[in-house]
């Protein structure tokens, strides 16, 4: 056989033997048998000589040397009796393949030419890399039904979801694998700066072969949220027009949950729920940059109540946490989205007053705060209390190189002269430089 029939002979036997090797299953261990079965699809497609043979004779196309007693013994002396299919190369140089019918001596028997050498190592490694894929395919379907994780493959550009294990589709709250592969990862993604993460995790992956990404959030089938730890990496050996992405996700909608509880606890007051003074040293520093490019007015505001301690020790701490509340709420519902309202510890709190273009812009904010926290405020228990208030007020910029802690100081000077002059101050506010307007006395009225 020349070189030419040769490469002949390969591509006609290279889709039956994938064929063959699919179907059946057949995983030869051994160099020799993966030979023998290369040798046993050859004869399918080219025998010398082929037919029966019994007791009868058998059919006469066959050589006559080939007769039962001669098969007989060469199948003894191969022990390949109880082979489906026993194949050997006999002195000539003709490979013999038996195929045993039954148990009554009836054979069918192909014979056929040596084939070269290369041409069977190309085929042994033809089989082999068969035998690897089948391999890699049941080890992938055994990964896939039996990891804790879920693990789906994705397609690109589309971003079809081509498999997925059951870990993966339970996690997302679908009932079976037709409600989940074949769509579009679509199905997950709710929100556009969640996409632009996963999209920018992708082309990361396409160029590097690997990519992570964490707390990424979802959506379930029934609209519940999902955060999720999932990395990716992508397929070797695909088409590079439709890459694949195995992708494994990992559920931590619990963990991301008990961050957020430890960041509320970090950043909020457990009673009022509003920002606490680690919360407000941070939104200082953002809104005095932003008050200095802006060249607007910032203003701090540094407020007390006023009789909040008689609440406590008339109607107890239980009323004294409600008032502080409602409080709260007001001064949230108040203030514009751009503001910020934080509870300083006690009965104190603290505004920040964003884009202020003058000083009569500031009186407006403050009078009403005023009117708000000395509404009334009804107890659960049905008794209305009521309580005042003094504010302290800053403006910044101050001077030159103000930090926002001297800013704050600034500020509590000014709520000290406020509850100095509680008396006879006209407002409940002093704005620190400059003097408290006062109520005229008695004697001043009649002057």
């Amino acid at each position: 056989m020349d070189a030419l029939e040769t490469s002949h002979f390969l591509s006609r036997l290279r889709p039956l033997l994938f064929d063959l090797a699919l179907s059946v299953g057949i995983t030869p261990s051994w160099e020799t048998e993966r030979l023998r079965f290369l040798h046993a699809v050859a004869t399918q497609l080219t025998p010398k000589a082929c037919g029966w043979l019994d007791d009868q004779g058998g059919d006469l196309s066959l050589p006559r040397r080939y007769t039962l007693s001669t098969i007989r013994s060469e199948l003894a002396r191969h022990d390949a009796s109880n082979t489906p299919c026993a194949t050997w190369q006999r002195d000539s140089g003709e490979w013999l393949h038996v195929w045993p019918m039954d148990g009554h001596g009836h054979f069918f028997l192909t014979v056929t030419e040596p084939y070269p050498t290369e041409a069977l190592h190309e085929l042994a490694r033809l089989l082999q890399r068969v035998e690897i894929g089948l391999s890699v395919t049941k080890a992938r379907e055994t990964l896939l039904a039996n990891t804790a994780a879920g693990i789906a493959l994705i397609r690109l550009p589309e971003r079809v979801i081509i498999d997925a294990n059951p870990a993966f589709i339970a996690l997302l709250g679908y009932d079976s694998r037709e409600e989940v592969i074949g769509k579009t990862t679509s199905i997950l993604f709710f929100d556009s700066n969640e996409e632009q993460r996963i999209l920018d995790t992708v082309r990361h992956i396409l160029d590097t072969g690997q990519g992570s990404l964490r707390d990424f959030h979802v959506l379930r089938k029934d609209k519940q949220d999902l955060y999720l730890d999932i990395s990716g990496q992508r397929l070797e050996g695909e088409d590079p027009d439709h890459p694949v992405i195995v992708w494994t996700v990992i559920d931590v909608t619990e963990r991301h949950r008990l961050a957020q509880e430890l960041s509320e606890q970090a950043l909020f007051d457990p009673l009022t729920k509003l920002p606490n003074r680690r919360f407000l040293d941070t939104q200082m520093e953002r809104d005095m940059a932003r008050a200095i490019r802006s060249e607007k007015l910032l203003a701090v505001c540094v407020l007390d109540l006023d009789g909040f301690k008689p609440v406590n020790d008339t109607y107890g701490h239980e009323a004294g946490d409600e008032v502080l509340v409602a409080v709260a709420r007001r001064l949230s519902d108040l203030i514009r989205k751009s503001d910020f309202v934080a509870r300083w510890g006690g009965d104190e709190f603290i505004l920040l007053i964003e884009n202020l273009s003058n000083l009569e812009d500031l009186t407006v904010v403050l009078k009403k705060v005023e009117e708000a926290i000395r509404t009334p405020v009804v107890l659960a228990n049905g008794e209305s209390i009521q309580v005042g208030v003094s504010m302290g007020v800053a403006v910044h910029p101050v001077r030159e190189g103000e930090t926002p802690d001297n800013f704050l100081r600034l500020a509590d000077q000014a709520l000290y002269e406020s509850k100095e002059h509680k008396e006879d101050r006209k407002q409940s506010w002093a704005l620190f430089g400059e003097p408290i307007p006062r109520k005229r006395t008695k004697a001043q009225r009649l002057l």
